[in-house]
């Protein structure tokens, strides 16, 4: 089943475990039953550096920069080149071959994977998003 939008989308971390790679155990003050956390369950966690312990901060894989950016209809785009941290959401800035640079939102339904091993960052691109 697929993450959902409702529920809570901010938050104040507890505490993190990391049970092994790239998986962690994130508790979140205001998550405090079953019910709630199942319906964030597969949803992407995203935190500033300064919100997270310096040893998970360091951790290699987590930081999105530098990542190749692979859309599933037109191969690869470009490299993340930086986070854009705006209220409603996050943006990745991607530079492309040629130079320029587009801002993709770090949602679920343009950001549909991550392997924290190769490095990619795998998009479903709206149309017409990097001409913007």
């Amino acid at each position: 089943m697929p993450p959902t939008l409702d529920g809570d989308r901010h938050g104040v971390v507890e505490s993190v475990e990391r049970l092994s790679g790239e998986d962690y155990l994130v508790f979140f003050r205001n998550i405090r039953d079953i019910d709630a956390a199942q319906r964030l369950a597969g949803s992407f966690c995203l935190a500033r550096t300064e919100d997270v312990g310096e040893a998970l901060a360091q951790t290699p894989g987590l930081r999105l920069e530098g990542c190749r950016v692979v859309d599933i209809a037109q191969g690869e785009v470009g490299v993340v080149s930086g986070i854009v941290d705006n209220p409603s959401q996050q943006l990745l800035e991607v530079t492309s071959s040629d130079g320029s640079v587009f801002l993709v939102p770090n949602v679920d339904a343009i950001v549909v994977s991550f392997d924290a091993d190769a490095r990619i960052v795998r998009t479903s691109l709206p149309a017409g998003i990097m001409d913007l």
